[in-house]
């Protein structure tokens, strides 16, 4: 066996997030090692055309606690890991950020 001490630790994130103009919120679940990984995949997913929507709002980005069986909500340190190359090019609002394709 090798000891690996590099390896880093993924947890399950779920985006919650509106497509244009829909009435009704979409999940994407995520395998990651922080919030603002889960949220630069679902960045990137957007952008390569695997939303299909010219515009969504990211309403929170959740961690899963296996212990407790609970979502905790992980929005502002996803915003805090964030490149700053990706968050020239979202609009941040209150508790809520819109990306546009283009």
């Amino acid at each position: 066996m090798t000891n690996n001490t590099d390896a880093t630790i993924c947890e399950v994130y779920r985006v919650i997030f509106r497509c244009a103009t829909w009435k009704t919120k979409s999940e994407r679940y995520y395998t990651a090692a922080s919030a603002a990984e889960a949220f630069e995949d679902l960045y990137h997913s957007f952008h390569r055309g695997r939303v299909a929507a010219a515009k969504i709002t990211v309403y929170d980005v959740d961690q899963y606690d296996r212990y407790s069986n609970l979502w905790v909500s992980r929005y502002h340190d996803a915003l805090q890991e964030l490149d700053t190359e990706i968050i020239k090019t979202l609009v941040v609002k209150p508790n809520k950020i819109v990306m546009r394709r283009g």
